[in-house]
């Protein structure tokens, strides 16, 4: 099994102004393995395919990571924000299923 030495990134919604809404990233390094490691090309009728990861990660979870589980939004890989598509809780980890590419927002770099 490879290792993983990474990061995740969390979005959490935060009232800015009355009825005023953003998301807020917040990104954390985490330590643990790679379950599964593998990728493919999606042909969706456009002109550039699709790339598809079928990642599974297993980190060792903090109590940030813990509660904030349902933030969970995206995982660092080779300079990639692959999208998380599913969390599955195992105590004391967490396995990450990944999937395409991450498009939504980043981190403020202020």
């Amino acid at each position: 099994m490879a290792r993983f030495y990474g990061i995740v990134g969390y979005a959490k919604s935060v009232e800015k102004a009355p009825s005023v809404y953003e998301d807020v990233v917040t990104e954390k390094t985490y330590f643990g393995n790679f379950v599964r490691d593998s990728r493919h090309w999606t042909s969706s009728g456009v002109v550039n395919d699709d790339l598809t990861f079928n990642h599974t990660i297993s980190i060792i979870a903090d109590d940030f990571a813990t509660k904030n589980l349902g933030f969970i939004k995206y995982v660092i890989i080779s300079g990639c924000r692959v999208s998380v598509t599913g969390i599955e809780v195992q105590r004391p980890r967490i396995i990450l299923t990944l999937g395409g590419l991450y498009n939504g927002p980043l981190p403020d770099e202020t």
